[in-house]
This record gives structure tokens, C-alpha cells and sequence, in this order.
């Protein structure tokens, strides 16, 4: 019997994992992460968007939005191009906001009431809530929008935004890590 021969099966294997690694990140970009990033470019709302980070269970998309905008729109449009194009992936959003000292004090004053309501899941006393804290500040224009699947939340003024998606199902609520 003849002994192996390591350098040329080495070389195969070395050939062939980067044949396949090779065509998996052609695939992964050019038939989902760049239709996915015009998708996202094309929203009606978004003022600039990151290109999309996939992995394995989630999408990823760093953007920012029209002074206008509908944030719950926004996700909505963002989430059904992210299914025709990334599949089931979960959805992650990373919104820029330019928020000021004053709605980040706004936003912490709401969050036990928010919390509160997430967690029993009534959900109408997070619009009252926020209008209520909204005008005790100068100014502050609030929203409150909620789908299936999601409360969206969106502080302004003067320019600052401070935006929140806050899941309703899920994970342990109390503090959201992108709140």
C-alpha cells in the first residue's frame, strides 16, 4: 500500500474551504446584504443608513432618520426587507439620535411607568404616561406607536430625537439595552 501524499490533500483542503468560505461571503453580499442596504436606503423616512451586518440569527442596521419620520413606519418597511432578503433573521435596529440632557432625564423619568406597563401588558397607559411627562417639559413633542410586535416610542425637541423600540415580548424587561 502507498503512503499518502500530505502536501497535495493539504492543498485540496486548503483550496476548497476557501472556495467555499469565498462563496458563502459573495453570496451573503451580493443577494442579501446589498439589496438589503438599497432597501433600507430606499425607506421612506431614512435620512442615512450603515450597511447591514448578517450573521447567522440576526440582522443588524445602524441608521438615522428624517426629522418626520414615522419610527414605527420606518420598521416596518425595514422588517419586510429584511425578511425578502435576509429571511427570518431577527431584526436589529441601532437608531442615531441626537438626544439632549433633558429628554434623556424625560425618558429616565418614564422608564419605571413604561416597565411597569410593558410587563403587565397594558399597554395604554404608555401613551397617557408619555404625553403627561411630555408636558411638564417646554416644547417636547412625544409619540407613541405600537404593532404586534413592538412600542415604539419617540421624544423631540429642538432638533434632539431620542427614539426607543421596546420589544413586547421577549426578553426581561426593566432596562432595555438600546432604550
Amino acid at each position: 500500500m502507498r503512503k499518502p501524499r500530505w502536501a497535495p490533500t493539504a492543498v485540496i483542503a486548503v483550496l476548497a474551504a476557501g472556495l467555499l468560505f469565498g462563496g458563502y461571503m459573495l453570496y451573503s453580499y451580493f443577494f442579501v446584504a446589498a439589496p438589503l442596504s438599497e432597501a433600507v436606503q430606499a425607506v421612506p423616512g431614512v435620512a442615512k443608513a450603515g450597511e447591514p451586518v448578517i450573521d447567522q440569527s440576526t440582522i443588524k442596521v445602524s441608521l438615522e432618520l428624517e426629522k418626520d419620520a414615522s419610527l414605527s413606519q420606518v420598521y416596518r418597511d425595514i422588517a419586510a426587507a429584511s425578511k425578502q432578503n435576509g429571511g427570518d433573521r431577527q431584526l436589529e435596529l441601532d437608531i442615531a439620535s441626537a438626544s439632549s440632557e433633558e429628554l434623556e432625564q424625560l425618558w429616565q423619568s418614564l422608564l419605571f411607568q413604561v416597565a411597569e406597563a410593558m410587563e403587565n401588558k397594558t399597554y395604554s397607559i404608555i401613551p397617557q404616561a408619555v404625553e403627561q411627562a411630555a408636558k411638564q417639559h417646554d416644547k417636547v413633542e412625544a409619540s407613541t406607536e405600537m404593532d404586534e410586535r413592538n412600542v415604539y416610542i419617540t421624544l423631540r425637541k429642538d432638533g434632539a430625537s431620542k427614539y426607543m423600540v421596546l420589544p413586547r415580548t421577549g426578553a426581561s424587561l426593566g432596562v432595555w439595552s438600546h432604550a
